[in-house]
């Protein structure tokens, strides 16, 4: 009986699947396609069904990277390149981004209905939207200048040493 015959046991299911995790953490395989070939690992019975689910992928031991494309910046595949992290703001410049966005759309939003109900009463009412917007910004304030003044803080500088359940997150993801 050939090897690719015989049957798989749990531990060779799992070691595809850790094979795969690393692939998908390494940029070669995106999130779709991990999921359908760890599905298919843990459903997988012979080693023959184990096998092409890594066949495309280097040897484990080799740290190669695919060759760059002639378009700037890009993988083979069309995406961004994880080496290019360069071209993209860190995680927290872009959390800090959107966290300021937040602030102005819900500030704008209080200011908003305040004026309304004052105009609607005919007159003045208490600017209660402070005490949703301030110390809001504060925070903000406070985060903004705490990354300005000490960048190495652990949680600030080093974003892209996030793991998952699967091993090291790809880099520029945000988890």
């Amino acid at each position: 009986m050939a090897t690719e015959e015989l049957r798989a046991a749990d531990v060779d299911r799992e070691r595809v699947a850790e094979r795969l995790s690393r692939a998908h953490a390494e940029g070669r395989i995106d999130l779709v396609e991990f999921d359908e070939r760890v599905a298919a690992a843990y459903a997988a019975r012979t080693y023959a069904e184990l096998t092409p689910l890594t066949a495309d992928l280097p040897p484990e031991g080799a740290r190669q990277s695919p060759p760059r494309s002639a378009s700037a910046g890009l993988a083979p595949s069309g995406r961004a390149s994880a080496g290019r992290a360069s071209a993209r703001p860190n995680g927290w410049a872009v959390a800090r981004r959107i966290q300021l966005a937040c602030w102005l759309f819900v500030g704008l939003l209080n200011v908003a209905i305040w004026a309304a109900v004052s105009i609607g009463v005919g007159g003045g009412v208490y600017p209660w939207w402070v005490w949703v917007i301030g110390p809001w910004g504060v925070v903000l304030v406070l985060e903004h200048l705490a990354a300005r003044l000490w960048p190495g803080r652990p949680g600030v500088a080093h974003t892209t040493c996030a793991s998952t359940r699967f091993g090291p997150a790809p880099q520029g993801h945000v988890h």
